[in-house]
């Protein structure tokens, strides 16, 4: 009998606690709203002689798999966006980036077919000088002909998720930097 009264009463604790566990979970995950996935992304831009050129990576997994993209990817847990921006910069191109500045916030559902993604992209800095290596989730990272880029001939510059958007963004915004 006191073997039957000692579970139930860890019974009725576990049960409060989950009951308790349930009631978190909802407020924090469940609170009827949805949940969004926070990235970051940059634009860098050098003078090579007498062009402007474009870092671009391709990308090495799913989704766009060997497509062109900008430098980025998620936030973590307490990044702030620009320096998720820069680590990002960092891990897949190998340089350091500095004084990012807003370009845009891209958020259209459906421009990341995994799930529901908003974008923070940057106008990052950097040392022309740099020599850029692909590493993390790029396949390559390499510098390109702005200009060749944005005319896209042949289609030679297929571009993931909504970045060739964003990139029009860009030369709209920061035309007279750029030229």
């Amino acid at each position: 009998m006191q073997k039957l009264k000692i579970l139930q009463k860890n019974f009725t604790q576990r049960n409060s606690q989950l009951i308790c566990l349930n009631r978190v979970l909802k407020s924090n995950f469940s609170s009827g709203y949805s949940m969004h996935n926070l990235a970051s992304d940059a634009i860098a831009i050098r003078q090579n002689q007498n062009k402007q050129e474009i870092l671009l990576i391709t990308r090495l997994r799913d989704p766009f798999k060997g497509m062109f993209a900008f430098p980025g990817g998620f936030v973590d847990q307490n990044e702030d966006p620009k320096d998720a921006c820069l680590r990002e910069l960092k891990e897949e191109c190998g340089i350091e980036g500095f004084n990012p500045q807003l370009v845009t916030v891209a958020g259209k559902p459906g421009r990341d077919p995994r799930k529901h993604v908003i974008s923070i992209v940057y106008y990052v800095n950097v040392d022309p000088q740099s020599q850029v290596q692909a590493g993390d989730d790029a396949a390559t990272a390499c510098w390109y002909n702005l200009q060749d880029v944005v005319k896209n001939q042949n289609q030679k510059f297929q571009m993931a998720f909504d970045h060739r958007d964003i990139l029009d963004i860009f030369i709209r915004k920061f035309k007279s930097e750029i030229n």
